[in-house]
């Protein structure tokens, strides 16, 4: 095995400083020559190394001790890599296993990936690459970690209707529901699409002494303004608008910010008095209800900008909440992953009962720039697509599935093409910021440039 050099560390240096938090890891080879430097690489940040020369010397290590992650040559002298994988979760359930040869191919790396293996390095291997692994199962780890912390945290009871709420944004959001419903006060939602602004508005009218009245949701972007006028100010007995329709109910005004400016005037004189009017200036009637608004976009930034009426956004806004988007919201991404699991195994005749913790800890992981609609097609998706009852990672859409590095679908492509890709990708964040690049990808700056250099790669 082609050596490389130990990574340069200070004595006071540990794995967490590496971004690895592992205390022990398993490494099996019967050449010495890759123990020895395996060992010397992993030792160098702070963590113990246990060297075996066969599986089942390695077998007999995990009777006696706990190692997270397990480092073995593919052809040992009495099994091979996979047998050992195997015969280790019998052992040790939860055991992460790096699988490394000189005899790699793209077919015995997808038996690798599929038979359970984290990830398939074709030796030679370096400093680098070992370390940027173990930095992946620290962090997939931790994940899975904070979902069985999660998951206890769910079983204890906390009852909103519809409406699933478990982080803290989200409780305070409920809170000041809570105290929005025991008045009249006029109501804002500010969020991205998709958040749950209408959910709330919903849960709010739970929450009021007339939980079953109307509730008239109007979508202001999407109507012409004369048609949206009429939609909202239409008064006849045969055809009443939704003002008039939400009468003893809750009249939500979603995508408020998308008001033209006569019908900001017109939406501000009816709140002065809370009318309507005929042609001819008589009052018409005088709807009660509760009105709540909703807006993908600050409305104190469109008040700045001169677009939006600032006495308007004052008597909108007498409560207001802005609600986060998922990826900020980790815990209710867990919440309503297995409330939409529940639904659709109602719904339809799916074997999926459950999901597994990695699969939890990737959806945990992925940004949901589509928000709760986006989470609830995926679980349907994934429901659908499993064959038993637990829903895998490969279950999982491609575009989650995209950061499982060295996924089965990965290994269609070359060691190369994955590498240049994700090179590119980190140093595309980082505003082709080297140094930054190199610590994020734990190489050498010098290792980088020549990674650059080697894939033509180029700033924008």
């Amino acid at each position: 095995m082609k050596m490389d050099k130990t990574p340069q560390t200070k004595d006071d240096q540990n794995s967490e400083q590496h971004g690895i938090a592992l205390s022990r890891v398993l490494l099996v080879d019967d050449d010495d020559m890759v123990l020895d430097s395996l060992h010397a690489w992993i030792g160098a940040i702070g963590v113990e190394g246990q060297r075996c020369r066969s599986g089942a010397e390695a077998l007999e290590q995990l009777t006696t001790g706990s190692f997270p992650v397990m480092v073995t040559d593919l052809m040992l002298p009495d099994m091979n890599g996979i047998e050992l994988m195997d015969r280790a979760r019998a052992i040790q359930r939860d055991i992460e296993v790096v699988i490394l040869t000189s005899y790699g191919s793209v077919e015995s790396a997808i038996e690798a990936i599929r038979a359970g293996a984290f990830d398939y390095l074709q030796k030679p291997a370096y400093a680098e690459t070992i370390l940027h692994v173990l930095r992946r199962i620290s962090r997939q780890r931790s994940l899975e970690h904070e979902v069985e912390a999660l998951r206890t945290a769910l079983r204890r009871p906390f009852h909103t209707l519809d409406l699933v709420a478990r982080s803290h944004q989200m409780r305070h959001v409920l809170e000041l529901m809570a105290l929005a419903a025991n008045s009249q006060a006029r109501v804002l939602l500010q969020g991205e699409d998709g958040v749950g602004k209408e959910a709330v508005a919903r849960h709010l009218q739970s929450l009021t002494e007339d939980p079953d009245g109307p509730f008239q949701a109007v979508h202001c972007g999407s109507l012409a303004p004369d048609l949206l006028e009429q939609e909202l100010f239409r008064h006849s007995k045969d055809r009443p608008g939704r003002i008039q329709k939400a009468h003893k109910g809750v009249l939500y005004l979603r995508d408020v910010d998308k008001l033209s400016a006569h019908l900001q005037i017109r939406l501000l004189h009816f709140l002065s008095d809370q009318a309507l009017y005929d042609d001819d200036g008589n009052v018409v009637s005088r709807p009660e209800m509760r009105i709540v608004s909703g807006s993908m976009v600050p409305i104190d930034e469109l008040v700045a900008a001169g677009t939006f009426r600032e006495d308007l956004y004052y008597k909108l806004a007498v409560v207001q909440a802005d609600i986060l988007p998922l990826r900020d919201r980790t815990i209710d991404v867990l919440a309503l992953s297995e409330q939409f699991l529940e639904e659709v195994i109602q719904e339809r005749d799916v074997d999926a009962r459950y999901f597994h913790r990695r699969a939890l800890a990737e959806m945990m992981d992925y940004p949901w720039p589509g928000n709760v609609p986006e989470l609830r097609q995926t679980v349907l998706q994934a429901a659908l697509a499993s064959e038993g009852p637990e829903i895998m990672v490969e279950h999982l859409p491609r575009k989650i599935r995209k950061h499982v590095e060295g996924g089965p679908l990965s290994w269609q492509r070359s060691l190369k093409d994955l590498e240049r890709e994700h090179i590119e990708r980190v140093l595309e964040g980082v505003g082709w910021n080297r140094s930054r690049a190199a610590d994020i990808l734990g190489i050498r700056r010098m290792t980088l440039y020549n990674k650059i250099k080697e894939f033509g790669l180029n700033p924008p």
